[in-house]
């Protein structure tokens, strides 16, 4: 599986309108993390969108990543729900980190909210290993 992460304002309308739709539904009005703050103003630089890109080029909103800082950033993230637990995890993770080390980030802390399974702290771990240090 393939993902490519883009800042929100660089996304295009339609999908925008396709994650704002994905978002407001019932299943995810407990979900915690970047989803939050799709909404909210402020976050134009600091909000990415994460796809799942398909063998024939079709991407499909795969969940949010907000990395709000400048150097070390804070970061948090929400994977919708009809992709969570199915593996994808480290991937986005690994892509995640390019991303951010492309815009110039050097750090990250990863700010845990909610209920968060052994998964998700993997996950932080692995995002801290790709800056050098664990903060989990």
């Amino acid at each position: 599986m393939k993902f490519q992460i883009i800042r929100k304002v660089d996304v295009v309308p339609a999908e925008c309108e396709a994650v704002s739709a994905r978002v407001q539904l019932s299943e995810h009005e407990g979900d915690e993390g970047a989803i939050k703050s799709w909404s909210l103003e402020g976050y134009e630089n600091s909000m990415y969108v994460v796809f799942l890109v398909e063998a024939d080029g079709v991407r499909t909103p795969f969940g949010l990543v907000v990395a709000a800082g400048e150097k070390t950033v804070e970061v948090t993230w929400w994977i919708d729900s009809q992709y969570r637990n199915r593996g994808y995890g480290k991937s986005m993770i690994d892509e995640l980190a390019q991303v951010l080390r492309a815009h110039g980030v050097t750090g990250v802390h990863a700010r845990v909210l909610g209920i968060h399974t052994e998964r998700s702290y993997a996950l932080y771990d692995r995002l801290s290993s790709h800056f050098g240090a664990s903060d989990a």
